[in-house]
Parts: C-alpha cells; structure tokens; sequence
C-alpha cells in the first residue's frame, strides 16, 4: 500500500452501503509443480505460432521465453506457466507502420478478438465493456490524440465481465489487464505495435460471502494510508476533493487467490485510490 503523501482529503461524500456482505471469488490457482518437461518443449512453440511468432524462441528464465515476428521487428514475451504475455515492436525500425490512419474502436476491438481467438486465449468472461484511446507519437511521446483522424495509434481496453452488479477496477488507472495498441499497417505483422495480456481465470462456483467496512471505516483506512493509490497527480497541491465512493472488484494483473471486493475513493485530477472492503479480522 502507498502512503498519502502531503495530500489530505478536504471533503468526502458519505454512502450508506445498503449491503454489508460481500463476495470473495475464487481465482483459479495455477500449479507451478505440475509443469513437465514435454509440457515446456511443446505449449510455447504452439502459443507463439497462435499469436504469429516464430515458434523457436529463447528461453530467457525457467518460465519466460522471447519470441521474435519473421516479418516484423516485434517480439513476444510469454510466461508459460501464467500464459502472460506482452507485444513490443521497434518503431524506429519501421516508422512508417504509422503513416496510415489506425482502425476505429470496433474494428480494433474486432481485431484484438480474432487474434486472442487464433491462440485459443479468448476467456469466457471477456464480455465487459471496451474502452479505446486514440494515441499520436511526438517526439518519440506517447500523447492523447483528440480524433481517429489525428491519430496514429488506437488503443483497445479489453475488460472482464461484472460480478454481482459490481464494476471492476485494475491496478491502472483506464487500463485493462488486456490491452492491445492498432496500427493502420496493412501487413498483420505490422498491426500490433503492444500488448498486455494479464488474465487469471475465475471459477464462479466457489465463493464465500464476509462482512464490508462501512464508509466511514474505509474513509479513515484512507486517511492513514491503507489504500493503494491507484493514481495521485503529481501536479496536485493542498487538498483534493473526494467526488465519489463506490464499491468493486479489484482485478488483479498478477496472480491472487481471491477476486476482492474493494471500496473505491475518486477525487479531484483524477485521484484514485482502493481500499479493501473485507474487514480486517476476515482477511488470512
């Protein structure tokens, strides 16, 4: 947990939780034992060749392999234990895969599917909504871009499905666990330039219901620190505001044994902060 540095809360708005218990959800756990030596000869090749790498990579750790494209200068990351796996491509190799204008949400949102679905990494849950960015490279930044037009780059937020009527939050603030970034490159290599896949299965049949913090004793957990902040601008001086207080699943993009409930603070530029919502004494 972070620790609210030089930031006091001026003024908040108390809720009434009309429910006082909430749902732990088991994430399925992964056997880290289990792994065989056929398993870690075949899986990674057969999972680059999905996601269009070349199958005879490195293995840069027990569990981590780098796959290089055959026809762009992408690369591939993969745990394949976890089935993690990040996209990265060197723009300044081949500048021109952004002189094209990129596709617009639903196209890319399409996009992101049909290949997950190609590696067999498409969950069952992957249903939630779908929030895209547009991005326009200046001087080697990253910046917002105001039209698909002005753009170079279209961001596509894949989220998990809600639970209990509850949204869900991550650990970046407007970034899902599974991203993927679009070019308008015509060649299929050339059309990912990133991507994050951070996904842990949930099984919906095991679950277990505990007793949530009231508003008041997730404001002071606030106000001592035990929180994650989930964004403080560091542009932000005196006090901020807090404008709202809800409460929602936090998912995680490393493994945890539950999906958890947490009550979630937003304020002013954009402040954002969790506190878990379990009451101390129930949590192992």
């Amino acid at each position: 947990m972070s620790s609210l540095t030089q930031v006091s809360i001026l003024s908040r708005k108390i809720i009434r939780y009309s429910i006082y218990t909430a749902i732990f959800i088991v994430i399925v756990r992964y056997s880290y034992l289990i792994v065989t030596k056929i398993y870690r000869r075949y899986f990674p090749k057969q999972k680059a060749t999905g996601l269009g790498f070349n199958p005879n990579g490195t293995e840069l750790v027990e569990t981590v392999y780098l796959f290089k494209h055959n026809s762009s200068p992408a690369s591939l990351n993969l745990n394949i234990v976890t089935g993690i796996f990040s996209i990265s491509y060197n723009l300044n190799s081949k500048p021109s895969v952004l002189e094209n204008v990129p596709p617009d949400p639903a196209r890319a949102s399409a996009l992101a599917k049909t290949y997950l679905s190609r590696a067999m990494s498409v969950p069952g849950d992957l249903t939630g909504q779908t929030v895209h960015q547009y991005i326009k490279i200046e001087d080697g930044n990253f910046n917002p871009a105001n039209s698909l037009s002005d753009a170079h780059i279209t961001k596509i937020n894949l989220y998990r499905k809600s639970y209990n009527e509850l949204p869900n939050v991550t650990s970046v603030l407007d970034q899902a666990n599974i991203w993927f970034m679009f070019t308008g490159a015509k060649s299929p290599g050339d059309q990912i330039v990133f991507a994050e896949y951070h996904y842990f299965a949930i099984d919906e049949n095991k679950s277990g219901t505990y007793p949530i913090k009231t508003a008041d004793q997730a404001w002071e957990d606030l106000k001592s620190g035990k929180a994650y902040f989930a964004n403080v601008d560091d542009r932000s001086q005196g006090n901020i505001v807090i404008r709202k207080v809800y409460l929602a699943y936090y998912d995680p993009d490393q493994y945890t044994e539950y999906y958890q409930p947490v009550i979630v603070f937003e304020g002013d530029d954009d402040f954002t902060a969790y506190v878990s919502a379990i009451i101390d004494d129930y949590i192992e």
